[in-house]
């Protein structure tokens, strides 16, 4: 017997459609968000150092006013840096619905927004690339610009190398491109960019999550998977909100379905659970933003689940 889901009325309010969201400067918000982290990386590092030296004795009274004019300085860039992110991001629907949920804010948010808007991908032709098992042109790449410089001391390249090369010689043809969340035609996709996903371990027979190995490029994005990380942790870190009580539910779950983990693994079960939760909502904000077309979570549409969580459900 099939299951009808009905939405309860009056709580559904999509968020309001991009004239044109391709326009939006991912590129600019990205450059934004870089540039402050580099900033705060010396701050930090200048304040640890300052406060070492200050302690030694290495520093002597006449000198303090000038290293913490220097420092002064250092936090003011970062501050404006701050500010112009803020207001960068500030009016994305995706920003927009995030800043409403306990935990996130404008400066955690807006890295998600501009790793994600600034993915692309195409369907290319090229003869050389006829000749390709792995080829086919209906299937979506990245694209060329995007992907990493073929090495010229080898002759035998890789697919990705490749379409590169022949990118770089203006021998390939551009079938179709698309950008930003397009690129993610399923929650699922999205997870597995951002290393969310499992994979089998050989080992023991278990789903485990993805590890880099040496010689192997990571088929995720490993700065949106610390991000997550950063996400859950401020969620768990809380102590209220939407996140924190699904954490708390969610890690004594998972002890009881494997007793065999400790509670710190059960509880990164919890983390990533939740993780991967808001990354699915925010995919429908964007998805929704855009006009895209957004279908059932898979729970619902393949396992037979009853209750849905909306958007709007988490946030306060």
């Amino acid at each position: 017997m099939e299951t009808i889901v009905q939405k309860p009325k009056g709580r559904r309010k999509k968020p309001k459609i991009i004239a044109d969201s391709k326009s939006y400067n991912y590129r600019g918000l990205r450059f934004l968000m870089k540039s402050r982290e580099n900033v705060q990386q010396m701050r930090k590092q200048y304040q640890q150092r300052y406060a070492i030296l200050n302690a030694s004795g290495v520093i002597v009274s006449a000198e303090t006013g000038a290293y913490e004019t220097r420092l002064d300085a250092l936090m003011a860039m970062e501050a404006s840096f701050d500010s112009l992110i803020r207001t960068e991001v500030g009016t994305h629907p995706v920003a927009v619905w995030a800043q409403r949920v306990r935990g996130i804010d404008a400066l955690l948010i807006a890295p998600f927004i501009s790793e994600i808007g600034c993915c692309g991908q195409a369907k290319v032709r090229a003869k050389a690339l006829s000749k390709l098992k792995e080829h086919d042109e209906s299937r979506w790449v990245p694209f060329p610009s995007r992907l990493p410089q073929a090495p010229t001391d080898t002759k035998k390249l890789t697919y990705w190398q490749a379409i590169r090369k022949l990118w770089d010689e203006d021998t390939i043809t551009i079938l179709a491109e698309r950008h930003g969340i397009e690129c993610f035609d399923t929650r699922a996709a999205l997870h597995a960019y951002c290393g969310l996903h499992v994979v089998l371990d050989e080992a023991t027979g278990k789903m485990v999550a993805p590890k880099r190995k040496p010689g192997q490029v990571a088929n995720w994005n490993g700065y949106l998977r610390t991000l997550t990380w950063k996400m859950s942790d401020s969620w768990r870190k809380c102590g209220v909100g939407y996140f924190r009580v699904k954490y708390d539910d969610w890690w004594p779950q998972e002890k009881a379905r494997d007793p065999e983990i400790t509670d710190f693994h059960a509880k990164n079960r919890a983390r990533r659970k939740c993780a991967k939760l808001f990354i699915s909502l925010a995919w429908e904000v964007w998805r929704e933003a855009e006009g895209l077309p957004v279908g059932d979570p898979y729970p619902i549409a393949k396992l037979g689940h009853v209750s849905r969580i909306y958007p709007e459900d988490v946030t306060e």
